[in-house]
This record gives C-alpha cells, structure tokens and sequence, in this order.
C-alpha cells in the first residue's frame, strides 16, 4: 500500500472484535484515500488522527445503534464510503474542524481531490468516492448539503 508512511494500518481497520470482521482486510483500503490523507498530513505538516475508516457492517450499525437508540434504521446508510474503504473520519489536535476542512478542501492533485468531505463538531468526513461530488455540514444532527 502506498502512502502510508505516517498512518498506523490497525487504525484504518475496523476496531471491532468480530473474528470474521470483512473490515480487516487492508486490500479493502482505497490507495487513493491513504494518498489523499498523506498529501493532506504533509500539508498541515501535523498528525491526523483517523477515528474511524474501513468498518464492518456490523460495526457500521453499531455506530448508528450508539447515535441514534432505537430510530437508527431510519439514519443508516448502506451506501457508506467506510464500508467501501473510501472514507475516513479525521481530525487534527488543536485544529479547528474549519480550518481542517477548508485545508482538506484544498488538496487537489491533479484532479484528485476528496469528493466528499462533511463537516462535523469533532472531526470530518473525507472520502475519495466516484458515486458523486458532495459537500456536506452536519449541526446537531442535522444535515445541510451544500452541493
């Protein structure tokens, strides 16, 4: 896997205890997200802290179980880049979540930037998905797309 010199790989992997776990597997990783998120730390010339990456789906709906109680069927995606190893959530000690996700928004190498990134109170979301090209700021549980 290329890039990943400044990453741990056991915290891209999912962090559940499931022996069959499907998101342990770092082939799942996507070479464009770990470039992404090297070109990123290089930039910010700081440390990124990926709290959650390539997941299983059991832990998937584990996250949404914990967030959301007994109306998490109605938030959950099945489309997640996490599942895919697309995406990842990040953050930066003593960064701003602005300040990282405007610099986030900035990194484009050749054409290659995130295609998605949200913003959210404690980290943000960037992921490297070809489904589309979104922005996204989530405020207390509420979503507002901006393209």
């Amino acid at each position: 896997m290329h890039g990943i010199e400044n990453f741990k790989l056991k915290n891209l992997l999912c962090k559940c205890k499931n022996p069959g776990c499907s998101g342990k597997d770092p082939g799942k990783l996507s070479d464009k997200l770990i470039f992404q998120l090297q070109l990123l730390r290089y930039t910010l010339n700081s440390p990124i802290v990926v709290s959650r990456c390539l997941v299983c789906l059991e832990h998937h709906y584990a996250v949404y179980k914990k967030k959301y109680g007994a109306e998490w069927e109605r938030f959950v995606t099945h489309k997640s880049t996490h599942l895919t190893g697309e995406g990842a959530d990040i953050y930066v000690r003593g960064l701003s979540m602005t300040n990282l996700y405007l610099a986030a928004e900035k990194i484009d190498h050749i054409g290659m930037g995130f295609s998605g990134l949200g913003l959210y109170s404690d980290h943000i979301h960037a992921d490297v998905s070809q489904r589309r090209i979104a922005r996204w700021v989530c405020k207390q549980g509420i979503y507002t797309f901006l393209f």
